[in-house]
């Protein structure tokens, strides 16, 4: 696809990742809104990329509640018209143990970014199905593949995503709309590790040992690719395909050297 004029949905645009994507696609000539809570920091990111010479335009939504989510879909509608492209980028949750959490961090962890991924979906998809083009790109954590403990309720909503991605790629299998999943190593300079420590120390550390960090600027970029290659799915940093691809193989190695040594149970 290529991405210059097209219109880009990015939620968690305020800082980090989503910030970082819009200000790729604005370079990339896309048209961006800027979806997120923080109304001043939207308009920070979109006065840096109109110095650019790049299109944005901001629409703050407490992405925590319903009502907002449908009054700033229907008013992006009717101001700009239907994205071409939709980023589910907005995060949210810290690492704690099930027993640390309580009912209402339970709901809001899996609120964002799994609910909302899947309501700013599903209210602007029947324009995009008669319209029968688009992307949708859902980014998550390499937890929703991987298990570690002292994440229950950020691992299960990120394993959530990842079946949603799933499920809506198979529902779209017949569509000329693209959905893809992008998975992000650690991005250490990203606001959320800045602001929940203690959940950047429960990362196992021989993960981050073996997997480099990844910025979030070229995690911005990969959103980018991820859209104009019509990838459905994108592991980025390399090493962390890597350990990805180890961990698929795996099993299956272990399932030979059982028949070709005629273990029995």
């Amino acid at each position: 696809m290529n991405v210059k004029d097209k219109l880009v949905l990015v939620t968690g645009a305020s800082a980090g990742m989503g910030m970082n994507a819009a200000k790729s696609f604005a370079k990339a000539g896309s048209k961006v809104i800027l979806l997120a809570r923080r109304k001043d920091k939207l308009e920070k990111v979109s006065e840096e990329i109109q110095a650019g010479g790049g299109r944005a335009y901001v629409y703050d939504c407490d992405l925590l509640d319903q009502e907002s989510i449908v009054n700033v879909v229907s008013k992006i509608k009717t101001e700009l018209g239907v994205p071409d492209i939709i980023i589910n980028n907005a995060g949210y949750g810290e690492w704690k143990y099930l027993d640390e959490t309580n009912d209402q961090e339970i709901v809001s962890y899996m609120h964002v970014p799994t609910f909302v991924a899947m309501f700013i979906t599903r209210y602007f998809l029947p324009e995009m199905l008669e319209r029968n083009t688009g992307s949708i790109v859902n980014v998550t954590s390499p937890m929703s593949y991987l298990i570690c403990p002292g994440a229950t309720a950020y691992i299960t909503a990120r394993f959530a995503l990842r079946g949603f991605y799933e499920a809506l790629k198979a529902d779209l299998a017949n569509t000329n709309i693209t959905v893809s999943l992008l998975v992000a190593g650690l991005v250490l300079d990203s606001e959320y590790w800045q602001t929940n420590p203690d959940s950047l120390n429960k990362i196992p550390k021989i993960a981050r040992l073996l997997v480099p960090n990844l910025s979030s600027e070229n995690a911005g970029k990969k959103m980018v690719q991820i859209v104009e290659k019509e990838k459905s799915l994108m592991i980025t940093p390399f090493m962390l395909r890597t350990v990805f691809w180890q961990l698929a193989i795996a099993p299956m190695v272990v399932q030979w050297l059982m028949r070709v040594t005629g273990h029995k149970r």
